[in-house]
Parts: C-alpha cells; sequence; structure tokens
C-alpha cells in the first residue's frame, strides 16, 4: 500500500509540472525562452531573462493601473489600434476589440522581462502584401500608411511598374525591380531609414519576379527576400517552364546564403500548400462555408520539397485565418511569410490578416495584407565618427558664400581669427592646424541630407483619414445590404459616393504634389539662370533630368553572391594591388631648404574651384579660396618649419580613396570601378604647383613627343584632327589625278 501511495505521489508531481509550466523537452533548462529550439544553428544556448513579447487584445489604458508616462503613450497606442485595427506597442503587436471583428488568438505570452530598449531591438515588423497593381497617388497613401504604423520593412509584389530604381524617401530606403511587361509583375522592397543606405545591398534574380535584399551587421546579416511566382495554366507549357526556372531559381538562391543570417521570404506563391511536414501548420483556412483547402496545384509538392530541405516555416499556416486571395467565385491561400525554424517563434507565428487596411480592396480579386513581427538579432557596430564635410552641407556653405549672409560674415571672421592665432603660435602637426579651423567653421553644423521624396500635403493626409474612416464604414456590419432597409440602403449608397469622392480627391492632390514639386525645380533653376550660378543651374538640370541612373555600387562574387562590406573591401584591396604594385622607393632626401614662395601659395588656393571635392574630413575649399592669403602664410611658415626639421606631413601624400562607376558597366566588380583620390587642401595646392613646374622643365622635351593628354594647349581632338587632315589631304589628292584635264598627261606617258 506505501508503495502505491509513493507512486502516486510520484506522478501527482509529474503532473504538476506539465500544467505549470508545460512540457519539458530533453535539453530544457528553467530560464531558457520557451520558443526558442534547444540548439541555435548560429551559436550556444541563450540563457537568462528574455524579452516578454506577445499577440494580444489591448486593453482600455484607463483600466490599467500604471504611471502617466506609461499610460499616455498606451493612449496612443489604443488610439492606433482602434483606427488601425493594430499596433506596436513595446515590440508587441497588439489588437483592437471591435464588436464587427471576429475573435483573435488567445494571448501569447513569452516568459520573462527586460528592458523597453531591449525589447524594440530584438524585433522588427515585417509586412508582405499582393498590391494588385499600384498607382502613383497609391504609392503615395501606401509609404504614408507604413510611415505612420512605423513598419520596419515591406515586401510588395505585382506592383506593374516599368522601371528598376532605388530611391530614398522621408522615412524608407525604396528598391523596385521591374519585369519590363505591360501590368506584370513588379517588386519592392521598402526598408526603414533606420538602416543607413550603406547598410543595404541588393540583387535581382529576376526582373520583376525575385528580388534579394541583404541588411549588413557586424555579426550576422538579415536576408530578406521578394517573390513573385508565375500563376499557373494547365494547359500552357511556357507557364509550366516558368514555374519551375522560378523554383530553380529560388533554390539555388538559398543554397547561397549563409546559415548563420536571419532570413525572411515574403511571397506570392501562387501554390496552396497542404499540410506534409513543419513547413506547414495548418493546411486549410476559414472561408465563407467553413474550413476549405482552396485550389490544389499539381506542383504543390516540388515546392514543398524544396521549402522543407531548407529548413523554412510558413508564419501565416499556424493559426486559424482567413484565406490570402479572395475573388468572386474562389479563394486560396497563396501567399505566405518564410523563416527558418530557429526563429519561428509563437509571435512570429501570430500573423495578422489586415482585412481593415484602408487600401484593401472592397470587391473584386484581392490578396489580404500579412503582417508579423520577427526576430532581428542584429547588431551593427557603430564607430566613432569623424566629424566630416557632408555633400549637403557643402552645398549650403557654397549658398552662404554666393548670397554673402551674415553666417558667411561670421564664418569669414572666425576662420581669419584662427589663421591669425596660428600664425602666433604655429602648432607642430597638420591635423592640429585643421582641427582648429574646423572649430572656426563649427557654427554650420551638419544639415540634414536632402532626401528625394514626394510628400503628401497637408490636406490629402486629412483625405486620406476620411477615406480611411470611410472605408471602415463601409466593411463594418451594421453596413450590411438589407433589402427591407430603405433608409440603409441610401446610407450605403452615399457612403460609396464619398468614398470615390475622396479617393478622386487623393488622387488629385498626389498629383499636383508632383506637378508643385517640378515647378520648385523650374524656379530654382530661374533664379541660378538670373544669377548667373551655373552649378546651382546644372544642379536642378539633374533633378529633373540626370545624365545616367543611380546606381550604387555593391560588389559580388564570382558566382554572383552579395559580398559583406568586410569582403568588398577585400576584393578591392586586392584588385588595387595588383594594377598598382611596384617596387618600394626610398625616402626622399631634404638637403634643400622649403621650395615654394608664399605668392605660389596663394595663387594655388585662389585657383580652387568652389566645388572643388576635397576629402570630406577637411573645411570645403570655398573656405580655402576665399582666405587664400591667411592660409598660404599659415601654410608655408609651417611647411617651411617642417622642412627644417627634414620631413614631411604624411596628410600631403595620403587621399581618401573613392569609387566610380565607369559608364556602360555594372558596378558589381572592381574592375568595373574607377578609383579617385580626395585630397587634403593644403597638399593639393602644393602638388599642384609642383607638377606645373615639372612641365615647365621638361617642355622641351615633351612637345616632341606626340602625347596629347596632361599637357598645356593640347588634347585628344588634336589626334582626331590630325587623322582627320590626313584624309583631307589624301582625297585631294586623288582629286587632282582624276581630273579630266589630266588624261592626255597619262596618254603621253603611256
Amino acid at each position: 500500500m506505501q508503495i502505491w501511495c509513493f507512486i502516486s505521489l510520484l506522478i501527482l508531481e509529474s503532473l504538476h509540472h506539465i500544467v505549470a509550466g508545460g512540457y519539458r523537452g530533453e535539453g530544457y533548462h528553467f530560464t531558457m525562452e520557451v520558443v526558442r529550439p534547444l540548439a541555435d544553428p548560429a551559436g550556444g544556448k541563450l540563457h537568462g531573462r528574455q524579452p516578454r513579447c506577445g499577440f494580444d487584445q489591448l486593453r482600455n489604458p484607463l483600466a490599467v493601473n500604471i504611471s502617466t508616462t506609461k499610460k499616455r503613450s498606451l493612449r496612443r497606442a489604443y488610439a492606433r489600434a482602434q483606427t488601425e485595427g493594430f499596433s506596436m506597442y513595446k515590440g508587441r503587436l497588439l489588437l483592437a476589440p471591435a464588436a464587427h471583428q471576429k475573435p483573435q488568438a488567445p494571448k501569447v505570452t513569452i516568459s520573462g522581462t527586460t528592458s523597453k530598449h531591449h525589447l524594440k531591438a530584438s524585433r522588427f515588423s515585417l509586412m508582405s502584401w499582393n498590391i494588385g497593381g499600384m498607382s502613383i497617388e497609391k504609392y503615395d497613401q501606401v509609404v504614408h500608411w507604413l510611415g505612420k504604423n512605423s513598419v520596419q520593412v515591406a515586401l510588395l509584389q505585382e506592383t506593374h511598374w516599368y522601371q528598376t530604381a532605388e530611391w530614398t524617401c522621408d522615412k524608407y530606403h525604396v528598391i523596385h525591380t521591374s519585369s519590363g511587361k505591360t501590368k506584370s509583375g513588379g517588386l519592392m522592397c521598402l526598408v526603414s531609414t533606420a538602416w543607413k543606405k550603406d547598410q543595404i545591398s541588393w540583387r535581382v534574380l529576376e526582373e520583376g519576379r525575385l528580388l534579394h535584399v541583404r541588411l549588413h551587421g557586424h555579426s550576422r546579416c538579415i536576408d530578406i527576400i521578394n517573390g513573385y511566382q508565375y500563376t499557373i495554366h494547365t494547359k500552357d507549357q511556357t507557364c509550366r517552364e516558368n514555374r519551375k526556372r522560378w523554383v530553380e531559381q529560388l533554390d539555388t538562391l538559398l543554397l547561397s546564403l549563409p546559415k548563420r543570417n536571419l532570413l525572411y521570404l515574403g511571397v506570392d506563391l501562387n501554390t496552396s500548400l497542404q499540410q506534409r511536414s513543419s513547413v506547414v501548420g495548418i493546411d486549410n483556412f476559414h472561408g465563407e462555408n467553413g474550413p476549405e483547402l482552396g485550389t490544389k496545384h499539381a506542383d504543390s509538392n516540388q515546392v514543398h520539397s524544396m521549402l522543407k530541405k531548407h529548413g523554412l516555416v510558413a508564419l501565416n499556416t499556424w493559426t486559424p485565418r482567413p484565406p490570402t486571395f479572395t475573388s468572386h467565385n474562389a479563394s486560396s491561400r497563396i501567399d505566405y511569410i518564410f523563416t527558418r525554424s530557429f526563429t519561428a517563434d509563437l509571435v512570429a507565428k501570430e500573423v495578422r490578416y489586415l482585412l481593415n487596411h484602408p487600401l484593401y480592396a472592397l470587391t473584386g480579386p484581392r490578396h489580404c495584407p500579412l503582417l508579423t513581427s520577427v526576430r532581428s538579432n542584429w547588431h551593427y557596430k557603430r564607430h566613432s565618427q569623424q566629424s566630416t564635410w557632408t555633400v549637403a552641407m557643402r552645398r549650403q556653405l557654397y549658398a552662404h558664400y554666393k548670397s554673402q549672409d551674415s553666417q558667411w560674415s561670421q564664418i569669414q571672421h572666425d576662420v581669419n581669427q584662427c589663421f591669425h592665432q596660428l600664425m602666433t603660435d604655429m602648432p607642430t602637426t597638420l591635423p592640429e592646424i585643421h582641427n582648429k579651423l574646423r572649430t572656426a567653421v563649427h557654427p554650420l553644423s551638419r544639415p540634414q541630407d536632402a532626401v528625394n521624396d514626394t510628400d503628401l500635403h497637408a490636406g490629402s493626409t486629412n483625405l486620406f483619414k476620411q477615406f480611411q474612416d470611410c472605408t471602415t464604414i463601409l466593411r463594418s456590419q451594421r453596413w450590411q445590404y438589407n433589402s427591407e432597409d430603405l433608409q440603409t440602403c441610401f446610407d450605403v449608397w452615399r457612403m460609396a459616393i464619398l468614398h470615390d469622392k475622396l479617393k478622386m480627391q487623393i488622387r488629385q492632390n498626389s498629383k499636383k504634389a508632383r506637378k508643385d514639386k517640378v515647378q520648385q525645380v523650374m524656379h530654382q533653376a530661374k533664379s541660378a539662370e538670373q544669377a548667373k550660378d551655373q552649378y546651382a543651374f546644372y544642379q536642378c538640370i539633374r533633378q529633373l533630368a540626370p545624365k545616367q541612373p543611380y546606381k550604387r555600387i555593391m560588389m559580388r562574387g564570382d558566382n554572383g553572391e552579395l559580398l559583406s562590406p568586410a569582403e568588398s573591401a577585400n576584393q578591392i584591396a586586392a584588385w588595387i594591388h595588383q594594377l598598382y604594385d611596384g617596387p618600394d622607393l626610398p625616402p626622399p632626401s631634404f638637403d634643400h631648404m622649403w621650395p615654394l614662395t608664399e605668392d605660389e601659395l596663394a595663387s594655388a588656393f585662389r585657383h580652387f574651384s568652389n566645388t572643388k571635392a576635397l576629402s570630406p574630413e577637411y573645411i570645403p575649399a570655398t573656405v580655402w579660396k576665399a582666405n587664400a592669403d591667411s592660409a598660404a602664410a599659415c601654410i608655408h611658415q609651417f611647411a617651411m618649419n617642417t622642412c627644417h626639421q627634414q620631413s614631411t606631413p604624411e596628410q600631403w601624400s595620403e587621399g581618401n580613396l573613392v569609387f566610380l562607376a565607369k559608364p556602360g558597366k555594372s558596378p558589381t566588380k572592381a574592375s568595373n570601378l574607377r578609383p579617385i583620390a580626395l585630397l587634403e587642401p593644403s597638399g593639393k595646392a602644393i602638388l599642384g604647383i609642383i607638377s606645373q613646374k615639372l612641365i615647365q622643365a621638361c617642355w622641351h622635351h615633351l612637345c616632341c613627343v606626340p602625347q596629347y593628354a596632361y599637357l598645356a594647349h593640347r588634347s585628344s581632338l588634336d589626334a582626331i584632327n590630325r587623322v582627320a587632315l590626313h584624309c583631307q589631304m589624301t582625297q585631294q589628292l586623288q582629286q587632282q589625278f582624276l581630273h579630266p584635264s589630266n588624261d592626255c598627261l597619262w596618254t603621253t606617258c603611256s
């Protein structure tokens, strides 16, 4: 009897552990996150307190007993959720309770607590949506909605746009690839400006169908894939071949990605996946008539096997959800968000279907937007940035110089005073001189770089809010059609008319915003032409008609894979070493005095162009040109002191290497780049004087050499004119012998 009591106590104790804490498998630790795998492929187990995340119904903040500051932020989240149907609060995707909404998923909470900063840095919101064609005004509304709801990454399919380009708007870096066909394909990826542009690289695997974007980090990267599979036609052999090729390209891409990187895919797969492995959770969706399986596709087995081979999980298949695609006679689940199994936690699997999105169509064929919160164990190592002069800062300084305003007068006064102090107490190193000059121009602090964006007008923002409210009312259950209630019918009719009017007004305001931007650029060009400012005039021309499309340098490997910044630097360094490698020269001797005069230095500074490109850590050429005499006196005295010590500053032999893409070539290889060196200002002036003296000394030898480059009064056109003159003389000589008067001469000679 005692033995049976002892066994019963053991069973009750084990049941208590199972009920209290859930099932604990082999390798479980009480401080480990419940949804994390037992072994992370990218590293060891993560112990300690973890972020408290969840997918929860949002309660009224007035009923929550918290501090005033938190209540204020919670009120804002509650207001956003009431308007949009969801809200991001402390890293959690929260849903607003509403009478017309279906019951949502139960509360999911990961045990453990942490700080707000760590929680926000550990996750980001990801949205995927087949938008089914996007006009310019719809693009404005999408960007406005994404920025308002703080969506970090958005993947849009089937935009039907015609160009492949990259640009930056107010809150997002935008990448778009076009299929080149009318009303077909087109992919767009919007990445928050929280990531810098140089942290983003991308490549197109198939135009308008498959796009790979990589967010570079210090320890690991985030790979994001945007895809749009071909629609299926059972009797079209070409369509089946295109679908097979697309799957093979995706398979090849996934094989080339490092396993340590985080991976997220937002694709319109045009294929219904069934539950045959851990790739899919539930193989049906909730349709109008209950659970449905949707359309079955012949190649779904091949797609499922490919996804299983790479260990991917479809996040929007683990809870009962509506279909992702709906038309007048059918519905199916063909849109998915995938990730690897070790990042598919419970929070990521609670994908939100934005059925109340203001741009989600009311009728006709339409895809549902998908939104989820995913892990971003992504750490970018922030280096201590040196104070540099950006392009926007140089343009701002040049504008002050042209207008000769009070700020430029103050800069001139501070620079002259700084040069006077340097003459009385000359530093021993060149960086000390530049540091003091930088403080003199310090009032021109770092401005915000200009972005290429067309924002919605303030009136358009209010119109979009009205359009959003009108769409919500039309979708609500109290506006459902009832043939016995004429008042409801007329109210719905009146609301539908208002919906169309608001849509038309938003379209007109979007067009007006772009026209106003063009008129603003034209007005700037006219002002520059009247002021005879050629630099500003051509800047306006480049805005409207750039010389060539913008191409950012993104290095690739031998197999076309994207390279990290460190790998790109190694490839460029190897190419430069191969190109410019040579024997080491002995250091120069200093048996002579300083050869240049102060007047020569002043003349060199005066010949600086106002837009001359110098190394970005030094003050712009405009300041050196405007203070040529003071700068020449200071640098001349410093150079004489260094020559007495038989040494020269290292900065004169160093340069900031910048690479430009060669015209007509893809900037993905080091051989397709043209390097230029941005020099230190005084060193550039001294090298210019020395080069002129060398040319004057060697001119008697160079004038006899048929060299047309880098010589005064010569150019490559001289070589072309020489060939043209030779051809002209040959033709004239032939005409003389072919003239009829010379026939007798030929007869006599014969």
